[in-house]
């Protein structure tokens, strides 16, 4: 079964609602960044791939420094999208930079798509101000209650109620995520070196004062 491009939420929904009826699993195809995917998997017929590289709007609120952006779109360019849409220009992180905005923190890899991103957990290594950190609501098409259905959950305090902490780490078991909204901040530099030692050399003290 090969990957659908889908261009909007109307598309998820009808292959969600598909793959129910149908009883099949939806399995969503990112930038691949686990490369290769999982052959045995792609064998199998009740197997539905979905690709959002379509799905990218961003929209910006710079006064407020919010960013709301769909789940397909590439945190940078990817230069192994198969559809080719992917450029750095219509990258996340390039339209926030232009906007004066950026995120406290990133990965070393830039080419996944936001949903992608999120769902792993791909930049959780951070001590301080980690990606995640930033999100403020995702917006997810589950199959509650045997039908597609739109869902945002929305930060806020409680913390032992509240499934916003779960959706925005849920490695795809939440459903299909569509669309997020983050906080960001104003843009920085970063300045830094790097240095190959030897592990007896090692003196980084990552526990220590910032």
């Amino acid at each position: 079964t090969c990957a659908l491009p889908i261009s909007n939420e109307a598309e998820v929904c009808y292959l969600v609602n598909k793959a129910i009826d149908e009883k099949k699993v939806i399995c969503l195809r990112g930038s691949a960044h686990s490369v290769p995917l999982i052959r045995s998997l792609e064998k199998e017929k009740n197997r539905v791939y979905l690709y959002m590289a379509r799905m990218r709007k961003v929209t910006i609120n710079k006064a407020a420094k919010l960013v709301s952006v769909q789940g397909g779109c590439n945190l940078g360019i990817d230069p192994n999208d198969p559809s080719g849409i992917s450029t750095f220009e219509n990258s996340l992180v390039y339209q926030i930079h232009q906007a004066g905005l950026a995120f406290p923190d990133l990965g070393g890899i830039t080419h996944q798509s936001v949903a992608g991103f999120l769902s792993t957990g791909a930049a959780g290594s951070s001590m301080k101000t980690p990606f995640n950190e930033s999100l403020e609501s995702i917006t997810i098409i589950t199959a509650k209650n045997g039908i597609a259905t739109k869902e945002t959950f929305t930060k806020n305090e409680k913390y032992d109620t509240n499934e916003f902490f779960a959706a925005a780490l849920s490695l795809g078991l939440f459903g299909v995520i569509v669309e997020v909204t983050f906080k960001l901040q104003d843009y920085f530099i970063v300045r830094g070196y790097e240095q190959t030692m030897k592990i007896d050399d090692w003196d980084v003290d990552f526990f220590g004062e910032a």
